[in-house]
């Protein structure tokens, strides 16, 4: 069973389709990069915000005959005739056993594990609402929910957003600060492929949660304190 994903381009107005597993990791773009090498930015950027970006280089492999086969005419005038040359090979295709995979040496790839969500005290923050569920979490800021709600989970991350007076979905040029309630399920909502061990309790905070709190953390993520 297969799904879907759609990529807003930065680049251009353009929607890009991204087919993914029921496990999902991205195996498919709609994108002509994509159609040419098999790997395009779109598939990156999906598999980094899934936690299957490793999945998706270690099961890359490069077309190296596509990628290196000339194209066109190139250094020929319109008018010039091209030269054939006689193939080595008895089915007339370019030997590529001595090209080498770059992504075989498995040592130079070392990319960095998907930030955590950290605990953090509501009364720190300016928040108001869920990012994950879109639920209020209190009406002001002056206003401290009752216990366990009074903790949020808090990371950084392409915000999608609908501006005032719009009907098209943004995403933040950068990273910005998001908040969940200490929910599995909230998290789920932005995050699909997401566990307990992604969620950090600092060592300050741990010693100022309550039972309810701990309660909260244990019965969602498997956090005991």
């Amino acid at each position: 069973m297969k799904n879907a994903r759609v990529v807003i381009s930065t680049s251009t107005s353009d929607f890009h389709r991204m087919t993914v597993t029921n496990k999902n990791c991205p195996v498919k773009c709609d994108c002509k990069r994509f159609s040419d090498l098999g790997l395009c930015a779109h598939i990156i950027a999906v598999a980094y915000d899934e936690g299957k970006l490793n999945e998706v280089v270690r099961n890359y492999k490069p077309n190296i005959s596509a990628i290196v086969q000339p194209s066109g005419k190139a250094g020929k005038n319109p008018n010039q005739s091209v030269r054939k040359r006689k193939s080595s090979t008895t089915k007339g295709k370019r030997s590529v056993a001595e090209f080498n995979d770059p992504l075989a040496h498995t040592d130079l790839i070392n990319f960095p594990d998907p930030d955590n969500w950290t605990v953090v005290f509501v009364k720190n923050t300016k928040m108001r609402k869920c990012y994950g569920c879109g639920g209020s979490v209190r009406q002001d800021v002056s206003v401290v929910p009752p216990s366990p709600w009074n903790i949020v989970l808090a990371r950084r991350e392409y915000r999608a957003y609908t501006p005032r007076g719009k009907r098209s979905i943004q995403i933040s040029a950068k990273k910005e600060m998001v908040y969940y309630h200490p929910r599995m399920k909230c998290l789920r909502e932005k995050n699909t492929d997401v566990t307990g061990n992604r969620v950090q309790v600092p060592s300050d905070i741990a010693l100022d949660l309550d039972d309810l709190q701990r309660a909260q953390l244990r019965k969602e993520f498997g956090i005991d304190l």
